[in-house]
């Protein structure tokens, strides 16, 4: 019993191994055959018989041996075309299947990011006093300067001081610092602080993700809490219902 392979399928056969993301993508048909030889030579090959043919008779030794070499570099020539158009076909194909496997993610992907981001709980806030909080919330200000690092890298709640209430949301990418001089006044837009206030805030906790909140959320603000507040579980669970489908502003 004779078995086909089953690593490559023709556009005949009904099944197909290539993934569905390329489903939409043709095969190679397995019943196209490539000609080895070029056309030209098919041309070629009876006027080149007939005027061998005159030269024999005629004893026309050296036209005899130009046809000869003209006819093997017909030949080659017209094998390489064959190659090469044989190779391009073949290659097509799964050209178009690479383009079709790395593009961009889909709709359904990126709501599938989004939502297995938002499911993980906001568990801790900081507090972050005026005018600083407000350009955080409109984008203008992605560098919360402090005092000290942080080792956090995880989205936090961001409370308006002083008000009682959880206002946004953002992600702790990164934390820099100490700052010179220099770095501070080259990333003032950044930071926002005009460097005659910078003082001891030396540290960058840089921001991305930021997200404002449709509707404030209260909290209670734990006993001795200075640098981290914890949410209590109703909170967060707020937290989680508003930034399901809301918008980042950074």
């Amino acid at each position: 019993m004779r078995t086909e392979p089953q690593a490559h399928r023709c556009a005949s056969h009904e099944g197909s191994t290539l993934p569905p993301t390329v489903d939409k993508i043709s095969p190679p048909d397995c019943n196209q055959k490539v000609p080895v030889y070029h056309a030209t030579m098919h041309h070629l090959f009876f006027p080149l018989i007939l005027v061998a043919i005159v030269a024999a008779i005629n004893h026309f030794l050296p036209l005899l041996i130009v046809l000869a070499v003209v006819c093997v570099i017909a030949m080659i020539a017209s094998f390489l075309l064959g190659e090469q158009s044989s190779t391009n076909r073949n290659l097509e194909p799964r050209l178009k299947v690479t383009l079709q496997v790395h593009s961009t993610p889909t709709k359904e992907n990126r709501a599938t990011k989004t939502q297995m981001s938002t499911s993980v709980p906001v568990t801790s806030a900081i507090v972050i006093a005026e005018p600083w909080i407000s350009m955080i919330l409109r984008g203008e200000k992605t560098w919360e300067m402090r005092s000290r690092t942080t080792n956090k890298r995880e989205r936090i709640a961001l409370i308006r001081k002083g008000s009682g209430v959880v206002v946004g949301v953002a992600t702790i990418a990164d934390c820099i610092g100490p700052l010179s001089d220099d770095q501070i006044e080259l990333n003032q837009y950044k930071h926002r602080v005009p460097t005659s206030d910078i003082g001891k805030w030396r540290f960058a906790w840089i921001l991305r993700e930021i997200r404002l909140l449709d509707v404030p959320v209260p909290y209670a603000h734990t006993a001795g809490a200075v640098i981290w507040v914890n949410l209590d579980d109703a909170v967060q669970r707020e937290l989680s219902r508003q930034l399901e489908g809301s918008e980042r502003i950074t």
